[in-house]
């Protein structure tokens, strides 16, 4: 994992608090609470990345915090650094594995909204300390 530190502009919205990125575009979070939305855009713009990535898309660099202008209406509450995993390369593997283990990490994988390939992705971070 490559780990990128990506600003992001916090603003008030209909919904609470919302956040753009301007280096990922497209990429939007919202929270109830500039708490909740920071934690939040740290999810959105992590799952965003690696869409571009698996779309074969280039990641651009982080912008500088300074040079991010502010919102020119402004509604703006403020500039954030969001930090940001950056997955290298996607590989497909071939593994092989006890049947029953695979139907259980499948099982368990599909209860907490996963893929195979994520589920095991996660288990060997967490084993691995990544």
């Amino acid at each position: 994992m490559d780990i990128r530190y990506y600003p992001a502009v916090l603003y008030r919205s209909g919904r609470g608090v919302g956040v753009v990125f301007p280096d990922l575009d497209g990429c939007v979070s919202y929270g109830a609470t500039d708490h909740a939305a920071a934690v939040q855009a740290e999810e959105a713009a992590t799952a965003h990345v690696a869409l571009m990535l698996k779309q074969g898309a280039v990641i651009p660099p982080p912008s500088h915090l300074d040079d991010v202008a502010a919102d020119p209406d402004g509604e703006a509450l403020g500039k954030v650094l969001i930090r940001i995993e950056v997955p290298c390369k996607w590989v497909r593997v071939n593994i092989s594995m006890d049947e029953r283990l695979l139907r259980r990490a499948d099982t368990h994988a599909r209860d907490l909204g996963m893929t195979r390939s994520g589920y095991l992705a996660e288990a060997v971070r967490r084993m691995a300390g990544v």
